[in-house]
């Protein structure tokens, strides 16, 4: 998508280009009509660039946010899976995560202690508690993700 949008603006950017210079070499003469259409016509070419950056900008922030919906929907599955197992229930988890330092069980993940509980939020990919934090706090942190029911 941006590869058409680029072209265009390039191309525009060289029309503008353009009219500068024929305004330019047509400035010689003074009050000349087509100096004065040349130069609305560079102003309306420079408007049209800066609205095409933004709606560039616009665009990816849209397609970040697109991105994040998928992340989230194909998340669902495992988060309704987890939410009715048991303490010895199987967790389920994202497809394209490595399960090898993971907890199987809510019980094994209510167990699991300070190096563990580093291990699998760095697999889960989740982002670093802020402060000192109890290991009650990681295992929720972990739970919450999975969507596991806390530890009270």
């Amino acid at each position: 998508m941006a590869n058409p949008q680029l072209k265009l603006a390039q191309t525009l950017q060289g029309v503008a280009e353009g009219v500068g210079n024929i305004a330019a070499d047509v400035g010689i003469v003074a009050n000349m009509p087509a100096l004065a259409n040349a130069n609305e016509m560079n102003a309306g070419i420079q408007q049209l660039l800066v609205q095409m950056r933004e709606f560039r900008e616009q665009m990816r922030q849209v397609q970040e946010q697109l991105g994040e919906l998928r992340r989230q929907g194909s998340h669902l599955p495992v988060l309704l899976h987890n939410s009715t197992r048991g303490l010895d229930g199987r967790l389920a988890y994202p497809n394209d995560v490595d399960r090898e330092n993971l907890p199987e069980t809510r019980a094994d993940l209510y167990h699991m202690d300070a190096m563990a509980c580093r291990q699998a939020a760095a697999a889960l990919a989740l982002p670093a508690l802020r402060g000192r934090s109890s290991m009650k706090r990681k295992r929720n942190q972990i739970a919450e993700y999975l969507g596991v029911k806390r530890m009270e």
